[in-house]
Parts: C-alpha cells; structure tokens; sequence
C-alpha cells in the first residue's frame, strides 16, 4: 500500500511541479516582454558657423563601444535600453567634442508606463586658439531618472559643479566668434576689393593689347599691300622693256632683208643693161657678184649679231630686271616677316607683361591675406590677455570697462591706419614697376623704329650704287642704242633710289612720330595710375577712420544697453519673487499627484503578485498601464493644440512681453514672444548655485538662441 502510495504521489507531484514551472515561465516571459522594451528619444545636434560634414556621434553602453553614427541631418534619434550608463561623444574636426551621459537605469515598476520621447540638444562650437577647454574633457551634462519628478532630468548637482567653468569658456568662446566675424568682415572687403581693381587691370591691359595688336595688323596690311603694288609696278616695266626690245631687234632684221632685197634689184638691173657686155666682163662681175655676196653675207652676219647682241642685252636686262624685282620682293616679303615677328613678339611681350602683372596682383593678394591672417592671430593674442585683465579685474566697474574698449576701438583704428598706408604704398609700388615697363616698351619700339631706319638708309645706299653703276655703264657705251639703253637704266635705278630715300625719310618720320607719342600715352597713363592709387588709398584710409568712429558708438551703446539692463533687473525682483512662490505650489501639487499615482501603482503591483496565476489580473493590469500610457499621449497632444492655437491674428505686430518668477532657489525669466501671429514662450531660469538653463517651449535651447530669437 506504501508503495502504491508513492507510486501515486508521483503524478500529483509531476502535476504540480508542471503547474508552477507553466506559472514561472508566464511570469518570466512578461518580465522579458517588458525588458525588450526601449527609451526612445532624440538629440538635436547643430554646428556654430558650420555644417554637419565630418561630425560624428559615437555613443558607449556600460564602457564598450555601442554606435558610431555620422549623421546627415541634425536630429537624431535614438533607442536605448533599460538598466545600463550611455556616453554620447559629439566631435567634429575642428570644434571643441562634448560628451553627454545618460543612465537609463529606473525602477522595474515603473518601466511598464513608459515615458515620454527624452529631447536634448548639443551645439558644437569652433575650437579656437588661446581658450583652454579641459573642463570639456568631463561630459558637460548627466541625464538620469528622477524620483522627485518620476522622470528623466538632468542631474542639477553635476551642473552646479562645472556650471561656472563652462560659463566661463563659452565667454570666452563668445569673444573669439566676435572677433573672428569682424576679421573675416574685414579680410572680405579687402579681397573684394582687390579682385575688383586686378580685373580692371587684367580688363583694362586685354583692351589696350587688342587695340595694338589690332593697328599692327592693319599696318602690316597696309605694308603687305604695298610691297604688293610696288612689285606689280615693277613687272609691268620689266614686261615693257622686254617687249621694247624685240621690237627693235624686229626692226633691224627687217632693215637688213631690205638693204639684201635692194642689192639683188640692182645687181639683175645691172645685168640685164650690160647685156653683152656682162658676158665680156662675166669675170669681173663674178668678181663683182662674189663681192656683192660677199658683202651680202658681211652685212648678214653683222645684222645677226647685231640681232644677237640686241637680244641678249635684252634678256640680259629683262633678267636684271627680273633679278631686282625678285630681290625686291624677298626684301619686302623678308621685312614683312620680320615686321610681323617683331610684331609678334612684342605682342608676346605685352601679353607676358599681363600675366606677369596678373602674377603680381595675385602674390600681392595672398600677401595681403597672410597680413591679414597675421593680424587676426596678433589680435586674437590681444584679446586673450585681455580676456586675462578681465578675469583679475572682474569686479571693476563699468568706467573701466568703456576705457578698455574705448582702447581696443582706436588699436583697430590705428592697425586698419597701417593697413590702409600699406596698401597705398603697394599701389605706388605697382605703378612704379608698370611705369618702368612700359618705358621699356616705348624703349623696344624706339630701337625698331631705329633698325627700319638703318635698313631703309642701306637699302638707300644699294640703290645709289646701282644708280653709279648705270651711269659708268652709260658712259662707256659704243653705240648710241647701247648708250641710250644704259641711259634708260640709268635713269630707272635713279628714280629706284628716290624712291628708297623717299621710303627711307617716311619711315623715319613716322618712326620719330609714333616714338614721341607712344612716350607720351605712357606718361599719361603712368600719370593717372598714380593718381588713381593716391585717390584708393585716401578712399581706403577714410573708411578706416569712419569704421573705427562706428566702432566707438557701439561700444558706448553697449555700455549704456549693459547699465539699463542691470536697473531693470533689479526693478523686477519682486514680480520674480511672486511668480516663484506659485511655482513652487504648482511643483507641490504635481509631486503630490505623483505619490498617488505610486501608491496606486503599488496596489497594483501588489494584486498582481498575489495573483500571478490569474491571467485575467495580469490583463487588467496591462490595459490599466495602456490607459495610463493613453493619458499620457492624450496630455502632449494637448500641450501640441495649445500651442498651435497660439496663432492667433497674423494682423496684429509683433510683441514681447517678460515675467519674472521666484520659486525653489530658481529665478525665472518668461518671456512671451508674438511674431507673425504665433505665441511662443522662452523660459530663462537661474539656480541658486549658479548654474544658468534657457527654454523655448520646453525645450533645451543655447545662450546665443535665446538672446537672438528674445529680441524684436
């Protein structure tokens, strides 16, 4: 019987066992339904003066590395589990890294309410030399769970202990963003500046270089031209004596077959009247006929070579001719080509004499841009030690204050002074250089002109030569048709010569005239780049003046805008006071609904344990925690339909109006801003300890921010 009870004992056993390990197990997968769940939220990241290209966010769980994300708008989102320490790390090359650390850590009860999306913002700001950022070596803010609030905040404590710190760095960061606006203002007007005068140059040499290249090409036309006309003029005479001279030879040959025609006649006549008379005196008339022929071939002979001779001193002086006329076509077609390369490269030249001033304009503006630069880093050494003297002399009063900037103001007007009086001593120095090139110029077209001239006079010289040649061959001459030919030479090479003086003294003369008056134009021009660079340097050295004369207004409206601003605040003491002490009711009244709502929570969390085989409790349970979620989602969408409803009538102007509230060791400076027809309310609120939060809506926003969009 013992041991059927046991064996019985057995099934219940099993049974029961089967029973709580099913209840175990319902029990362990709810807790893992509600460990799956996340913490979402979002971060707004933005980069001061900058964008987004090469910022990262790396963020680490529990100290091992978790994401790496480069992200490509500026919110983010994110989905973090329960129960573990995040560190956010924001960097980008170039701008101070900040870290965030969020603890997601919260009571296992209170997880399964669920929380509303967590904003935070981040503003990364330029790293700048001189300002020392090891405080930002320790994360700037902590995020974790509240009691007091039964949410997420930011740790208050933390902040208080590096609140004066940061403050401190980001005055200091404040400082160098001013100063580097002003220099980069400055650098801008003066590259501006200086472009603008290079492509007036560049505009203004492209012209005058076009107009010259121009003329040289109509005067090598017309000189093309003219050689041209010359050689044609002197084929046609080359083609005319040719043609004179076969008709005399004509002539001669035609004279001689007549005076052989009439010998013939009178030699027959003569025969027949002789009669008999011929035949007695046969041998004396053979004699006389073998005379006769004799003659005949004697007179034959001589007209041929007198035929010859005409001929050949025709071709002879056809060639000659032809001979010259060739020359004088190489040496116009040689002097053309000359003319032209000489041209050309005085157009290289000019065009050289551009690009390198172009060259110069450029070196002179990245000099100008070092200077600048130089200046930057020599003013941003400036205002370190005064950052410094003001740090040791923070207490002094406001008098002091107005000297310090009074001082700075007329720094930068004496340093925009030197930068001014440098500029115009470049200019005069660039004036000099072009004037001095372009004397060289009229030098180089001086010394062509001179060439022309010599060669004009050589080819003067040549053409005497010939002229005396001619002349000695003239009056050697046998015969008078040798003697009026040589003559006939004589008196072209003659008019040849009056020509090439002729040319020769035009050339010089307007060689004389274009050297006279490309000096001139030089001195002209030379004249009025100079005036034109006094004139920008007085311009330049004016503006500075009235630049530094604004400058010194603005720091008296600053002064003056700093004093009102302390008298306000401390007229507005006591509405802060009021408005603090409501707040502080309304923060009473929200912790105690939220006891409530915990011990609600713990009656529940109560009936669920004593009942957690009870599948319909554990469903009550959810939907009762869905309805609270459901409160939740129905409350921020309320908040998000008041606030649209802010936009009233987009008629009426622009508004602002300021509260002031005190509560809790916070003072709290509401300011409700009307722009276009929407409401849009900015908290400002200042701890006891020091530490200094700005709001809009509710949301975290920056110092810069809240001055910016706070003001009409």
């Amino acid at each position: 019987m013992i041991w059927k009870r046991k064996n019985n004992a057995k099934p219940f056993t099993r049974n029961f066992l089967l029973l709580a390990l099913s209840s175990l197990s319902l029990l362990f997968s709810a807790s893992s339904t509600f460990a799956q769940e996340t913490l979402y939220g979002f971060v707004k990241l933005s980069i001061d003066k900058g964008n987004l290209d090469g910022a990262k966010i790396i963020i680490t769980e529990n100290g091992k590395a978790w994401k790496n994300v480069r992200p490509t708008k500026a919110r983010y989102e994110y989905d973090l589990d329960y129960g573990y320490e995040y560190i956010f790390t924001f960097s980008k090359p170039g701008y101070i890294t900040k870290k965030i650390i969020f603890n997601s850590k919260v009571p296992a009860e209170r997880i399964a309410e669920g929380f509303e999306p967590f904003p935070f913002n981040v503003t990364l700001f330029k790293q700048y030399d001189g300002v020392n950022t090891v405080v930002f070596n320790q994360p700037v803010g902590k995020i974790g769970f509240n009691p007091e609030v039964d949410d997420f905040d930011y740790d208050t404590d933390y902040t208080k202990s590096i609140q004066a710190a940061l403050r401190e760095v980001e005055e200091q960061i404040e400082e160098k963003r001013k100063e580097e606006d002003k220099a980069e203002a400055t650098a801008r007007k003066a590259a501006a500046g200086q472009a603008k005068a290079a492509e007036a140059e560049k505009k203004k040499a492209a012209e005058e270089a076009k107009k010259k290249a121009e003329a040289e090409a109509e005067a090598q036309e017309a000189a093309r031209k003219k050689a041209e006309a010359e050689a044609k003029k002197k084929s046609e005479a080359a083609a005319a004596a040719k043609k004179k001279a076969a008709d005399q030879a004509a002539a001669k040959e035609k004279a001689a077959a007549a005076a052989a025609k009439e010998a013939s006649d009178a030699k027959a006549a003569a025969a027949e009247e002789a009669g008999e008379e011929a035949r007695a005196k046969a041998k004396a008339e053979e004699a006389a006929e073998d005379a006769a022929r004799k003659k005949a071939e004697a007179e034959d002979k001589a007209a041929a070579a007198s035929k010859k001779a005409a001929d050949a001193e025709a071709r002879k002086t056809a060639a000659a001719t032809e001979k010259a006329e060739e020359a004088a076509r190489n040496k116009a077609a040689s002097e053309t080509e000359k003319k032209a390369a000489s041209e050309a490269k005085a157009a290289e030249d000019a065009k050289k004499a551009a690009a390198a001033e172009a060259r110069k304009a450029e070196e002179e503006k990245a000099r100008l841009a070092a200077k600048a630069e130089d200046e930057k880093r020599e003013a941003e050494a400036k205002a370190k030690a005064e950052q410094e003297a003001r740090k040791q002399a923070k207490a002094a009063a406001l008098a002091a204050e107005e000297k310090a900037a009074k001082a700075a103001a007329a720094k930068a007007e004496s340093e925009k002074r030197k930068a001014a009086e440098a500029a115009a001593k470049a200019s005069k120095e660039e004036a000099r250089k072009k004037a001095a090139a372009e004397a060289q110029a009229a030098a180089d077209e001086k010394r062509r002109a001179k060439e022309a001239a010599e060669a004009a006079e050589a080819d003067r010289k040549k053409a005497e030569e010939e002229l005396k040649k001619a002349e000695a061959l003239a009056a050697s001459a046998a015969d008078a048709e040798s003697k009026k030919k040589a003559e006939a030479a004589a008196a072209v090479a003659r008019k040849k010569a009056a020509e090439a003086r002729a040319e020769a003294d035009k050339r010089d003369a307007e060689a004389k005239a274009k050297a006279a008056a490309d000096s001139k134009a030089a001195e002209a021009l030379a004249q009025a780049e100079r005036d034109k660079k006094d004139q920008e340097a007085k311009n330049k050295a004016a503006a500075a003046a009235r630049a530094a004369k604004a400058a010194d207004l603005e720091a008296d409206e600053k002064t003056a805008a700093a004093a009102k601003a302390k008298a306000d605040a401390n007229a507005k003491a006591e509405a802060k006071a009021k408005a603090d002490a409501d707040s502080r009711k309304a923060a009473e009244e929200a912790r105690q609904k939220r006891i409530a709502d915990a011990k609600t929570k713990a009656a529940l969390n109560s009936a669920t344990a004593s009942s957690r085989g009870d599948a319909a409790t554990r469903a009550a349970a959810r939907a009762k925690a869905e309805e609270a979620a459901k409160k939740r989602t129905a409350a921020r969408a309320k908040l998000v339909a008041e606030q649209q409803a802010r936009l009233i009538d987009k008629s009426l102007p622009d508004d602002k109006k300021v509260e002031f509230v005190e509560q809790n060791n916070r003072k709290i400076t509401k300011v409700t801003m009307r722009r276009k027809g929407m409401i849009t309310i900015y908290r400002k609120v200042e701890h006891a300890w020091g530490a200094v939060y700005y709001f809009r809506e509710m949301e975290n926003i920056t110092k810069t921010i809240f001055d910016l969009e706070t003001t009409l």
